[in-house]
């Protein structure tokens, strides 16, 4: 009798150490089930229990085991206003880490804002070129086209009707000359289109370069930090455009 007693204890204290290796084997990411909690209500005070009402849940709790160990410790879910500043914050930090990409496009495009002065500078001489050479033909046509209406009023005049030739003539000039004037209306608009644009890449560079010598006097500053992407909104950091293709710099009008 005394023997079975002490097998019986044997299993008992047997079975109690596999438990207990079960349960730590589990580890601090799948703690046991919690015999009370610790929450709040909508009013805020404080409740213990052993199982937690749902509308109460975004409040927060804390889960105890048998010994009144802390098991978990959930917090309370974030307010509205929370969640809209968390977001806010997020959408700010990645503004700002595009205009900091943006600001080191502008770096190695220009250098500094005196570089992209000369940019523009060179972009609008080009176009202007262009719009020389082609008001220079345009006044070449006009003669022509004078030319060739004075031709057919003579022979109006003598009682004769201008031949195909000369109307014809007389056709693609007017042509051509419409051509050109929008050719010329174009690169005026695009000269508008430069100064617009470069406004906004000078000014960004300035602002960089202002922040530089603000942080480091005369050392270089991190592109884009807070106090050179602040200076200008995020929201529409200055884009890179392609260079001004050089055309009808040989021929004048190219394509008309």
């Amino acid at each position: 009798m005394l023997i079975l007693v002490f097998r019986q204890a044997a299993a008992m204290a047997a079975l109690c150490l596999l438990t207990l290796t079960v349960c730590y084997a589990r580890g601090e990411n799948e703690p046991v089930a919690a015999h009370i909690y610790r929450y709040k209500d909508a009013g805020g005070n404080l409740h213990i229990g052993r199982q937690i009402p749902p509308e109460n849940y975004k409040y927060g709790y804390t889960a105890l085991d048998a010994f009144g160990e802390v098991i978990k410790v959930v917090p309370p879910a974030p307010t509205e206003g929370e969640r809209a500043a968390f977001e806010e914050e997020l959408r700010r930090k990645h503004m700002m880490e595009v205009q900091r990409e943006e600001d080191k496009k502008l770096i190695r495009a220009y250098n500094s804002s005196i570089g992209a002065e000369n940019t523009r500078d060179r972009k609008l001489a080009q176009l202007d070129v262009m719009i020389d050479i082609t008001r220079a033909k345009l006044v070449a046509l006009q003669v022509n086209y004078d030319r060739e209406v004075e031709y057919a009023a003579e022979m109006e005049r003598s009682g004769k009707t201008p031949d195909r030739v000369t109307l014809k003539n007389m056709a693609d000039i007017e042509e051509s000359m419409i051509q050109m004037e929008a050719y010329i209306e174009d690169k005026e608009k695009k000269k508008v289109e430069i100064h617009e644009e470069y406004e906004q890449i000078i000014t960004r560079l300035k602002a960089i370069e202002v922040g530089r010598e603000a942080e480091n006097g005369d050392g270089e500053a991190d592109i884009g930090s807070s106090s050179t992407a602040a200076t200008l909104s995020p929201e529409q950091p200055p884009k890179l455009s392609p260079e001004l293709s050089p055309e009808l710099m040989s021929s004048g009008n190219g394509d008309l």
